[in-house]
């Protein structure tokens, strides 16, 4: 895929695609509903909150993030330096796996299983509530899954690929943060075993929003770099 984007009419699709995709998944990010404390460590709101227009939005979410790997190989294609480019030839399959269990968390953990087992709940059976405690619990685990791969792992090697190059300013700042506080969110549900308030809306999500701002000033730029070549838009 990194070979492929040496071409100036290929990078100008790429750049298209991975700013298109970002947009949409900041899109969903600013009318997701907030993740707080209440709602994931009582499992009868946790599953109460797995709506229809819940499990859209994650699916439409899902389908976006699927960019992020081109959006990732568009920046391993410009590494100059040999570790950079190692790093970057690293950052793909990173972000692949990151991509793949975020999908696996929106859509199947945190939409569509809660979302069939709300009818299971209400029949208040024996270990009703006790299976959905459990729910919640997986939930928790994939999210942070996700953290450790995609946006504390990822972030780190695009901050560190960038570091390497020389690049400074959001290039490097950008991703840097969002590493941190990704790798802040991780240890606050870790050690509180759920996640909380200031896990998902102090800190995972600021993380991933400095990504996706990351990934909007990635793709202008290289849009605005082709145009000067002649490249049509």
């Amino acid at each position: 895929m990194i070979d492929h984007l040496q071409d100036a009419t290929t990078r100008h699709a790429a750049a298209t695609l991975g700013l298109v995709t970002t947009i949409a998944v900041a899109v969903v990010l600013g009318i997701h509903p907030p993740g707080t404390t209440p709602v994931h460590d009582d499992p009868m709101v946790f599953v109460d909150t797995a709506s229809t227009f819940f499990v859209l939005i994650h699916v439409v979410g899902s389908v976006a993030t699927l960019g992020f790997v081109v959006l990732v190989a568009l920046w391993a294609s410009a590494r100059r330096t040999p570790m950079a480019r190692a790093i970057g030839t690293l950052a793909v399959p990173v972000a692949t796996i990151g991509v793949t269990v975020g999908v696996i968390h929106m859509i199947a953990v945190d939409s569509i299983a809660p979302a069939f087992y709300a009818d299971t709940l209400a029949t208040g059976g024996d270990g009703a509530v006790a299976a959905a405690d459990l729910m919640v619990r997986i939930h928790a685990g994939t999210i942070t899954t996700w953290s450790v791969v995609f946006w504390f792992g990822l972030q780190a090697l695009l901050a560190a690929g960038s570091a390497l190059d020389g690049e400074r300013g959001w290039r490097l700042w950008v991703p840097a943060v969002g590493a941190l506080l990704a790798l802040a969110s991780i240890v606050v549900t870790l050690t509180e075993k759920v996640l909380t308030t200031l896990a998902d809306m102090g800190l995972f999500r600021p993380s991933v929003t400095l990504f996706l701002v990351w990934g909007i000033l990635l793709t202008v730029a290289e849009r605005r770099s082709l145009a000067t070549e002649g490249v049509p838009a």
